[in-house]
């Protein structure tokens, strides 16, 4: 999932440069705004998904 929301920041990167090229500042501020919550949340589920493997990984270790 967190490969995913990078892969959907890069596209909207890609998506806020092109605007820029043609002149539409509104929307090259919106695309570039939007990538940086998906890289900020594909960071967020990252971390998320370590944390939970390491801590239930660890305690399911223990009581199977």
């Amino acid at each position: 999932m967190a490969d995913t929301m990078f892969q959907l920041s890069k596209s909207l990167e890609q998506l806020s440069e092109l605007n820029r090229m043609i002149k539409v500042e509104r929307l090259h501020e919106l695309y570039a705004w939007l990538s940086k919550i998906m890289t900020a949340t594909g960071n967020h589920v990252a971390n998320v998904g370590d944390l939970v493997k390491v801590y239930l990984g660890s305690h399911l270790k223990y009581h199977c």
